[in-house]
């Protein structure tokens, strides 16, 4: 690896106090309206600059920077008071089994800056911190094991097409890179040291920060992360590692960060494998790619622990709320195997279940009841929900399709590990594939006096909000198909357990 190569270096924080200037509050509506003793002169400084010949629009700019002024000065203000509220409210005494020394350590400097703060420190540049060959290696390793150890979500909007794979899901990119991992933590550290000093403000108590999360994104034509006020909030540190080649695997997707002065600044790549890194604080955008296809590495660092859920978790202690654990999915499996296999009676609400979800086909546009032409047959397809006689030849073509959808599936719903859309994932990258059933009712389609009814979807990530019917082995749906317990499903169909907040546990009635 070489040197550092340092983006055109900014000044560093100034730790003197600046002169105050006088400061005149007077009582407005409950609040405290702020005026400074110096606008006069900002006034008559705007005015000057501008000549004689243009009093009317200095007043008009000088109002308008004053009332800008103002605006800063009364949310730094605000701000203030918020922290000094929050520095006066006495800590907890610390859990039973915590040093109250690492307790208070824990709730004071994280070495995170405001923004405004992280805008006037530099991104520095790390040249060949990956070479071609360890590139290739980890690229094929990911979308060796994307779906089985490694959690994923891909998505067309808001702002085009963006896959994002979870590397860190399990611990893998730790285990699986492990002096990738430890060269990374090295260079940073290194990186903030000559440049930041920003780990020197943490406890040393709390030690050195782990990677918080570590995140493959894959952008391709369209997409963009436009929004010039993200910043990668709770993190110390970010590392961005570029893995394709500028200019010749894709064209556009620019990055930027927001800096002190309030201008847009550019920052370079320069060839695949090299590095920016910058305090996660710092605000930064992403310009639409234009053409071909854009790899970057994405780690944040944090005083917190390592995570391993699939997704980029932001509760900084403890175990993820939104993490059910592999033993409550492996115990919720074993008693959907307890059984004999074979098919569910007929008529049963779980065969006319699977029925009017299975017995049709998975097209480009979406499943397709069997009927007339290949169109949906809305009067039998209500009829078969609502517990009409199944068909023998219908029910085994369903078990059928269920057991081809189980090893593949054509359509998949979101799940874990949050409730947010945006948080939903496509694949946790656990290695286990479900089916759930859902709420919808019949009135949907213009049927009046219908009562609720359910429909099934296929995850391959945690349903919550859902109820979960059975849960297989990615790699070993035969094991399921000859031990599946159809009374267990049943129960739960008719108990109608969903998936809620794991910290109540792995099922829980619905609230």
């Amino acid at each position: 690896m070489s040197g550092l190569s340092l983006l055109q270096p900014l000044p560093p924080l100034s730790r003197a106090a600046p002169s105050a200037p006088s400061v005149i509050r007077e009582p407005t509506a409950g609040l405290h309206h702020v005026r400074l003793a110096h606008e006069e002169l900002l006034t008559t400084g705007w005015s000057s600059c501008l000549g004689p010949t243009a009093g009317v629009l200095a007043s008009a700019g000088a109002l308008v920077s004053l009332s800008a002024l103002r605006a800063k000065r009364r949310l730094r203000e605000s701000r203030d008071l918020r922290f000094s509220a929050r520095a006066a409210t006495p800590l907890r005494p610390a859990p039973e089994g915590m040093d109250p020394e690492v307790w208070a350590a824990r709730h004071g400097d994280l070495g995170l800056l405001e923004p405004h703060e992280a805008g006037r420190l530099p991104v520095v540049r790390l040249n060949q911190l990956l070479s071609d060959e360890e590139i290739a290696q980890l690229l094929l390793a990911a979308e060796r094991d994307v779906g089985r150890r490694i959690g994923s979500v891909y998505r067309e909007r808001p702002h085009g097409p963006w896959g994002t794979w979870y590397l860190h899901t399990g611990g893998w990119f730790k285990a699986e890179c492990r002096e990738i991992h430890d060269r990374m933590v090295a260079a940073v550290t290194e990186v903030d040291r000559k440049n930041w000093g920003l780990l020197a403000r943490v406890p040393d108590v709390l030690g050195g920060p782990v990677m918080r999360s570590i995140e493959l994104h894959t952008i391709h034509a369209g997409g963009a992360l436009p929004s010039i006020g993200h910043m990668d909030n709770g993190s110390m540190w970010t590392l961005d590692v570029m893995l394709s080649e500028p200019s010749i695997d894709f064209t556009g997707g620019a990055f930027r960060t927001l800096e002190r002065d309030g201008d847009m600044k550019e920052h370079k790549f320069g060839d695949a494998g090299n590095a920016l890194v910058f305090p996660s604080h710092k605000r930064h955008c992403v310009q639409a790619v234009t053409s071909g296809c854009r790899q970057v590495l994405v780690i944040e660092f944090w005083h917190g622990d390592m995570r391993g859920c699939a997704h980029r978790c932001t509760q900084r202690w403890g175990t993820c709320k939104f993490e059910t654990s592999t033993t409550d999915i492996q115990n919720f499996y074993e008693e959907t195997i307890s059984g004999s296999g074979g098919a569910p009676p007929e008529s049963s609400p779980i065969s006319d279940l699977l029925v009017s979800y299975f017995d049709g086909e998975f097209t480009a546009e979406g499943f397709r009841p069997h009927g007339s032409g290949g169109t949906p047959d809305l009067s039998s397809f209500l009829q078969s929900l609502g517990g009409a006689d199944g068909n023998r030849e219908r029910l085994r073509a369903s078990l059928a399709a269920l057991e081809e959808q189980l090893r593949c599936p054509a359509m998949l719903g979101r799940g874990g590990p949050g409730w947010e859309e945006r948080q939903a994932v496509e694949d946790d990258g656990r290695g286990w594939v479900w089916l759930a059933a859902s709420e919808y009712k019949a009135r949907d389609f213009d049927v009046k006096g219908s009562t609720p009814s359910h429909t099934l979807e296929l995850f391959k990530a945690v349903p919550y909000g859902k109820c979960p019917l059975l849960v297989a082995k990615s790699e070993n749906i035969l094991e399921l198909l000859e031990k599946i317990n159809w009374a267990v499903l049943e129960e739960r169909l008719a108990a109608w357990v969903t998936l809620v907040n794991p910290g109540a546990g792995p099922v829980g009635p619905k609230t």
